[in-house]
């Protein structure tokens, strides 16, 4: 062997074991490498995974699952438009219920899945919008309108009007 050769082998060796070259996991670690790298993407870290789980563990495992990412993050896009889908769903609904109930069908069918605090609040909320529409467009109206809902309120909702009018260029 030559003095060359014996310096390569050396080196190699030393690279191995000084943890350069990413180590191989065991079906255990890799579970818990995933599992780490998961909670870290959702910001939700753990001290386990700190003490645990290392650089080196994280690499080996991302160079074996390079799609690891991607496919988080297709995951989280596609719970997030779920959800998304779901809460507009659940708001036309309620709307429709708000609807009726303003029509003044107090046992409306379509108000059968919600509470009776959210039908009051989505009432309230729908008065202060056009309390605030009222006050702002000038009309004779605006006072009978806001009637009975507390001035703290109102003011909040004129500025919250104020400013989704300006968003819209009105």
């Amino acid at each position: 062997m030559t003095r060359l050769s014996t310096h390569v082998l050396t080196f190699t060796l030393a690279t191995a074991l000084s943890g350069c070259a990413p180590p191989e996991l065991t079906a255990p670690q890799e579970d818990l490498v995933r599992r780490c790298l998961e909670m870290a993407y959702k910001e939700e870290a753990t001290e386990e995974c700190a003490q645990q789980v290392t650089r080196p563990m994280e690499r080996a495992f991302l160079e074996k699952h390079p799609e690891f990412y991607a496919q988080l993050r297709a995951e989280r896009i596609d719970f997030v438009e779920k959800r998304i889908a779901e809460d507009q769903r659940r708001r036309d609904e309620l709307n429709l219920c708000l609807d009726d109930r303003e029509a003044g069908d107090a046992s409306a069918p379509s108000c059968e899945k919600f509470m009776e605090h959210e039908i009051t609040r989505g009432l309230r909320d729908r008065r202060l919008r056009r309390c605030a529409a009222a006050r702002l467009d000038g009309q004779s109206d605006a006072q009978k309108q806001c009637e009975g809902l507390p001035p703290r309120m109102i003011e909040d909702e004129l500025q919250m009007e104020r400013a989704r009018r300006g968003d819209r260029g009105m």
